[in-house]
């Protein structure tokens, strides 16, 4: 597992788990893991599938890091091996921005 961040205004915790290509959700106060994005599984690590709508449906390669402009809860960005890869929460949705060069 790599990149983190906390949710705002909650006791939740999303982790990037390279190792499962996908988006952990950690409800703190009674330490419950869940999957918030993507299915959480070694066998899709590295598929080279990248699947974008809803994020329960979502597919990573190597999703290793996460952020949220402070303020902007309701983005989150996802590095994902060479994309760019966004989450808009309100609508439970993500979408591949770009590829990195």
């Amino acid at each position: 597992m790599y990149g983190f961040i906390q949710i705002e205004n909650s006791s939740k915790i999303l982790i990037a788990d390279v190792d499962n290509a996908c988006i952990r959700e950690v409800e703190r106060t009674i330490w419950a893991v869940s999957t918030y994005s993507g299915l959480c599984s070694n066998s899709s690590k590295g598929s080279k599938t990248i699947v974008n709508g809803n994020i329960k449906d979502a597919r990573y390669i190597y999703p290793f890091d996460i952020a949220s402009p402070p303020g902007l809860a309701a983005v989150q960005y996802i590095t994902d091996k060479n994309y760019i890869r966004v989450i808009f929460v309100k609508d439970a949705t993500i979408y591949t921005l770009t590829k990195a060069t």
